[in-house]
């Protein structure tokens, strides 16, 4: 996917939708309650014309917004009924807002608020979001792959299996395209990735984890062979990462037992990271539902984060480990270096 992880991706779609806070809008007014005086079904549809409109002159929503717009009675199947007629310059942002609308609400927990989980549940947002995959604007079309690549658990996107099958056997050029194939978990995928030129030689190492993913052990070999043989931070988490998407057993296995590495890096002079934090990103690929490999919104403390994971690796994939756990980092500042005189 043009050398973007999932990850990436799914970190430039929240701070799309965060960086900045919404002007005062009257669409704000009506998601704050304040004329609830309006008959619903009119209250709705002013919503959404206020929505649209703030899209198109690039507004953006915070996580706030967005739970206020989910608990609005049928304010979502109300805005996906207006996708025809929304403005040109809306289409991209919606896209994007569509997503955060579909993700699950979180209840607060502890010190913890109300949030949003990491991955797509509503079958209307997925179908539209196949829909895009036809939008007459090439960026459109690309925005709505590469979402639907990382963003929604397979077994939703397979419920669409033949309209995925004809958006990208006629535009092969969008992006996320063979990761979306892969999820289909279809032969007839897999015949069209190996078939089609454009499609297979867009992004060769997503084509290979695709393939991998569709039952091509050659590929899955490979797929293993990058990771072991991964010398840089970002080369091994982006390996990790295609090891969780692909999902197979060997791929979830050999990052199961790599929960324990005492490998570590500097990340742009600014952090210490531990690889573990890669590592469980790639088990999120894999097991997209579970909180346990979401990335935690406050920063962990301790080796009790480690431990819950640990745990719910013995117990649902059988395995142990023979070394100890490294010291406990996830990721913390790390000091300039000083600078010679």
């Amino acid at each position: 996917m043009n050398r973007v992880t999932g990850f990436a991706i799914r970190r430039r779609t929240r701070r799309a939708l965060r960086a900045a806070w919404p002007r005062w809008s009257a669409a704000l007014v009506l998601l704050m309650g304040c004329t609830t005086a309006m008959p619903n079904d009119e209250r709705t549809d002013k919503l959404v014309r206020d929505v649209l409109r703030d899209l198109a002159s690039d507004s953006t929503y915070a996580t706030a917004e967005v739970l206020r717009m989910q608990r609005e009675p049928g304010f979502v199947a109300a805005l996906l009924a207006a996708v025809p007629d929304a403005p040109a310059a809306a289409r991209r942002p919606l896209v994007e807002l569509a997503v955060e609308l579909g993700r699950p609400r979180i209840p607060p927990a502890g010190d913890l608020p109300e949030y949003l989980a990491p991955y797509v549940a509503d079958p209307r947002i997925v179908g539209f979001l196949v829909g895009e995959l036809s939008a007459e604007d090439p960026e459109v079309r690309s925005r709505a792959g590469e979402l639907l690549a990382v963003e929604v658990p397979d077994p939703l996107i397979r419920d669409y299996l033949p309209d995925v099958l004809a958006h990208l056997q006629r535009y092969p050029e969008i992006d996320g395209a063979a990761w979306l194939l892969g999820r289909t978990g279809a032969q007839r995928a897999r015949e069209l990735l190996e078939s089609n030129a454009a499609l297979r030689d867009a992004n060769p190492a997503a084509t290979q984890a695709a393939l991998a993913k569709l039952g091509d052990v050659q590929a899955e070999d490979a797929l293993l062979a990058a990771y072991r043989n991964a010398k840089e931070p970002r080369d091994k988490a982006e390996a990790a990462l295609r090891l969780g998407y692909a999902g197979t057993v060997r791929c979830v296995l050999a990052l199961a037992r790599d929960i324990r590495t005492p490998e570590t890096y500097v990340w742009m002079r600014l952090s210490r990271r531990s690889l573990r934090v890669h590592i469980i990103e790639g088990l999120h690929a894999a097991f997209p539902t579970e909180p346990l490999f979401w990335r935690p919104l406050l920063r962990p403390r301790g080796d009790e984060f480690y431990e819950r994971i640990e745990q719910w690796i013995t117990a649902r994939l059988g395995v142990t480990w023979e070394q100890p756990r490294p010291p406990f980092l996830y990721e913390e500042d790390a000091p300039h270096p000083v600078e010679p005189d």
